[in-house]
């Protein structure tokens, strides 16, 4: 018997000395490259078309807020493996070398005394504060998953009202180059009118500078669409560093083909937001938690048990020398139990911070809900408005571009001056632009309005 626990003995030793090097050199393989690869930039940017489909699914791979979403749940995940271990068997080696002078000795020590025991303990009874602290942390495991995905439908709202932005940008710059072209159109006719001897030379000067004062707007609208595509960049995560003018000159960003009305019952949405938002569910996690810390913070109030036992291998002091064949070695066992009959008030304490904590939870749900229903409420109001801003500008746009027809009609034959020209091409073009403003207005309404149901993170997955 004794050679096999001698055995057991000095496999346990050297496994306890060796198995930490084997852990050398590992490298966790999860861990994303901070450069877009050649794959990732050959998929999005040289793709011909781009689509807001492309753009959430690179996000979702790539956005650095999400990825340090998550490592925090496994920083949290490691925390609940931390405070589970509690709960667990805990196996042990330790060990004792002493030397002193022989005028110290006593009949019970030598010199070159040693000694090595395998140590096994088992909490058996903590008044239940053990599980409950590893309930506790794994709830706050489930709560930032929840934080997790309330970041994921974050970012899939900040891609589509950026990509929205994009679009948006691209149309303006087509409108300040059609109303270039319009008025570079109007600059040739007054010319040919003037040669013709019909308006004087003042028509053709107000004509060029009309023409002159375009250009900056189309400047101010190429601005916009750089910004918005930095933008964008940034949001998905896009870090391809030998790219410095973003994305390929020849992407071209594919919109929806058409827009499709919303038609929402608030009361339903509310309901709806109340059952899909991962902050409610974030926030339940919380209150969850802190009723399991509630319970821990009771079980102070009963004692602890504990089984402990071993395996002890000594110097045999009946032989003459200290070396480790000459051992005497033996097994030991009990219970260890402690009751804190008074703590100073330390577990009231603990408790009452503990009740304290469940209260301020409760109050944080309700707080959630009450932010929830005012983005809902809000999204549906942006939408109604947006829509009505819509059909107006869609009416207003087919009416200036009559005005135009006739304004140019009438200063063909001198029933007009140049200015009531003038003043119908500006119309047109700020009719065209508040055209593209509803129509964009209304798709980020749209995407608030996902956002404030989590309908964006139901539908995307």
């Amino acid at each position: 018997m004794n050679s096999y626990f001698k055995s057991v003995f000095n496999f346990l030793l050297i496994s306890y000395v060796y198995l930490p090097i084997f852990g050398l050199g590992q490298s966790n393989s999860s861990e994303p490259s901070d450069k877009t690869s050649a794959e990732d930039v050959e998929e999005l940017y040289l793709n011909q078309e781009i689509t807001l489909e492309v753009l959430l699914e690179y996000a979702l791979r790539r956005n650095f807020t999400i990825y340090a979403a998550q490592q925090r749940v496994l920083e949290q995940s490691g925390l609940a493996l931390e405070v589970k271990s509690g709960q667990m068997p805990r196996l042990s080696i330790q060990s004792r070398y002493a030397e002193q002078d022989e005028s110290l000795a006593m009949n019970t020590y030598r010199p070159g005394d040693w000694t090595v025991s395998l140590q096994l303990s088992q909490p058996l009874f903590a008044g239940g504060g053990l599980l409950a602290q590893s309930r506790s942390q794994e709830l706050i495991v489930e709560a930032f998953r929840y934080a997790s995905a309330t970041l994921i439908t974050s970012t899939i709202q900040t891609v589509t009202k950026e990509f929205y932005a994009v679009l948006q940008a691209e149309e303006n710059i087509e409108v300040e180059l059609e109303n270039i072209a319009l008025l570079q159109e109007q600059l040739s006719s007054v010319t040919s009118l003037f040669d013709n001897g019909v308006v004087s030379k003042f028509d053709v000067l107000q004509a060029k500078v009309s023409l002159a004062n375009a250009k900056p707007q189309l400047i101010l609208a190429e601005n916009s669409l750089r910004l918005a595509l930095a933008q964008l960049q940034r949001s998905i995560g896009f870090t391809h560093y030998t790219d410095t003018d973003g994305f390929h000159p020849e992407a071209k960003f594919i919109g929806p083909a058409k827009l499709e009305t919303l038609d929402y019952a608030s009361a339903n949405l509310l309901d709806l937001a109340y059952r899909q938002r991962p902050e409610i569910k974030e926030q339940e996690m919380y209150l969850a938690s802190s009723k399991e810390s509630l319970k821990a913070a009771k079980s102070g109030r009963w004692p602890t048990l504990i089984l402990s036992g071993g395996y002890d291998f000594r110097r045999s002091y009946e032989a003459l020398d200290d070396r480790f064949e000459n051992i005497v070695d033996g097994w030991t066992v009990g219970l260890i139990s402690s009751w804190n009959i008074w703590d100073g008030r330390e577990t009231a304490g603990r408790i009452m911070q503990a009740m304290a904590r469940v209260r301020q939870s409760e109050i944080q749900i309700e707080i959630v809900k009450q932010n929830i229903k005012v983005e809902v409420q809000t999204a549906l109001s942006e939408i109604e408005s947006a829509t009505e801003l819509l059909n107006a500008s869609e009416k207003t746009t087919e009416l200036a571009i009559e005005a135009l027809r006739l304004a140019d009609e009438r200063y063909a034959v001198g029933r007009a001056t140049y200015l009531d020209n003038l003043q119908a091409r500006l119309a047109l073009t700020q009719a065209r632009n508040n055209k593209v403003r509803a129509k964009y207005r209304y798709l980020s309404a749209g995407a608030d309005l996902e956002r404030a149901i989590a309908a964006n993170l139901i539908e995307f997955f």
